[in-house]
């Protein structure tokens, strides 16, 4: 089962009519019985009969309201989901760009994942939909989600002293994951064309509505998911910038979370860094410099944290970029 973090209180009533209309919960506390045992634990979803046993044998319960949390059953079995975050970790060392990090990047990067993904089925339904649409946008999924997940933690370091908001980071890893999913609702030969193009086709007024898209999706496949409003909304305004020029919506400023800035972000490096906005491969430090271009636009803490948590990569990519030029 797949849990979020809202906890609710219900009377012994109350939460018999929620089962009966199809709710699934899980106990905050395990129940007792008078000699002390446990009756009903946190990890199975409660049901009616288990409503009938709390009557029968805690009557005392009855009197208080009990703590639980929404959760959705698994619908992805554990092997496959094992599987599926065991490929997406190892992503890690197929790409030039991460290949080269640091351990411990590295292993921050396998950590969140791995803690983000353990019970999340439906990011894990959607990437396997992406992967069977286009690789190259699965490609560019995953990768975003790599930037973002380094990028918050180095925003961290520079704004917060260090502190990371473990259920923050989590969260702009489920926007980074599922923020390119509405690009499956347009013809794949188009998507997979050069976002250059794209920008400068006659469909691009089209092209740029796809956060909507997205979010479309995952308010349609609500019964499957726990993701909060914070990273859908997140999701749909990636691509917005501070000034107010970005799409699909126009807005700016505040209005544009830090998960978002943090994915926008990470979005746009990664489709610099695989030539999306570029006739031929260019010099590593040429990307870096157009991401600095965008500050204003984007983030510049956010830009600065990407360039802190890359600078090393591309000191060593512009060596072997002139040894091969």
């Amino acid at each position: 089962m797949q849990e979020n973090n809202k906890i609710i209180s219900l009377n012994i009533e109350d939460l018999e009519k929620e089962i009966a209309n199809g709710k699934n919960y899980v106990l905050l506390e395990p129940i007792h019985d008078s000699k002390m045992n446990v009756l009903i634990g946190t990890t199975k979803i409660l049901t009616l009969k288990d409503i009938e046993k709390i009557r029968e044998r805690c009557p005392e319960v009855l009197k208080n309201q009990i703590k639980v949390k929404h959760t959705v059953p698994h619908y992805v079995d554990e092997e496959k989901r094992v599987q599926w975050i065991d490929y997406i970790v190892a992503q890690i060392d197929k790409n030039d760009l991460f290949k080269s990090l640091q351990k411990d990047c590295k292993d921050f990067i396998a950590k969140y994942i791995k803690l983000t993904l353990k019970d999340n089925d439906y990011i894990i339904w959607k990437l396997s939909q992406l992967k069977t649409f286009s690789k190259k946008i699965f490609e560019h999924t995953i990768f975003t989600s790599f930037i973002s997940i380094l990028a918050y933690r180095a925003y961290c370091s520079l704004k917060l002293q260090g502190m990371i908001n473990g259920s923050e980071i989590e969260k702009v890893i489920e926007a980074s994951l599922l923020h390119s999913i509405g690009l499956t609702k347009y013809n794949v030969s188009f998507v997979e064309q050069k976002r250059v193009d794209i920008e400068n086709s006659e469909e691009n007024i089209s092209f740029f509505q796809y956060p909507i898209e997205s979010m479309r999706i995952i308010n349609s496949e609500k019964e499957r998911h726990e993701i909060s409003e914070e990273v859908i909304e997140a999701i749909l305004n990636h691509n917005e910038y501070l000034d107010g020029t970005g799409n699909p919506r126009g807005i700016g400023g505040e209005d544009i979370s830090l998960i978002a800035r943090v994915v926008g972000a990470s979005h746009y490096f990664e489709l610099l860094l695989r030539g999306e906005y570029t006739l031929k491969a260019r010099e590593a430090k040429f990307y870096l410099e157009r991401l600095k271009a965008m500050k204003g636009k984007l983030d510049p803490d956010v830009v600065e944290a990407i360039c802190k948590s890359f600078k090393h990569i591309f000191a060593n990519a512009t060596k072997e970029f002139l040894s091969n030029h």
